[in-house]
């Protein structure tokens, strides 16, 4: 298990992934926010436009990561275990990644990109309610 541990920090610290400095994600907080909200009303409307519609609200969290993948587009994906809370009226599976788990069941990582004709599409159908 510690072996794991020690090959998960690697793979983290890799220059694979950006790291965001402080002074950097405090000047950029105010637009994630921005974005997150937007992103939360986008979702809602198109939970209410579904019949039958049985899916949970989408995490604080997740709608932060949403916020940073829009912020971040065509510069960023996201490998997320669980793919609905990255709903594709806005976002595209690009990949997917299939491994062996500790059970040994076969589980599945997709690979999530922000497309911004889908959101550009949503987000006019969010502003035609304001008329």
């Amino acid at each position: 298990m510690v072996k794991q541990s020690i090959l998960k920090e690697e793979f983290v610290s890799s220059p694979t992934f950006g790291h965001i400095k402080e002074e950097v994600f405090l000047k950029v907080f105010p637009k994630l926010s921005a974005n997150a909200l937007l992103l939360s009303k986008i979702f809602a409307h198109q939970n209410l436009s579904k019949k039958n519609s049985n899916s949970k609200a989408i995490s604080f969290v997740d709608l932060y990561l949403s916020s940073l993948l829009m912020y971040l587009k065509n510069k960023a994906v996201l490998i997320t275990g669980n793919k609905k809370h990255f709903p594709s009226c806005i976002f595209d599976v690009i990949g997917v990644i299939n491994f062996e788990g500790e059970d040994e069941g076969i589980r599945a990582l997709s690979i999530v990109e922000f497309n911004q004709e889908k959101f550009d599409g949503c987000y006019s159908s969010l502003e035609k309610l304001k008329i």
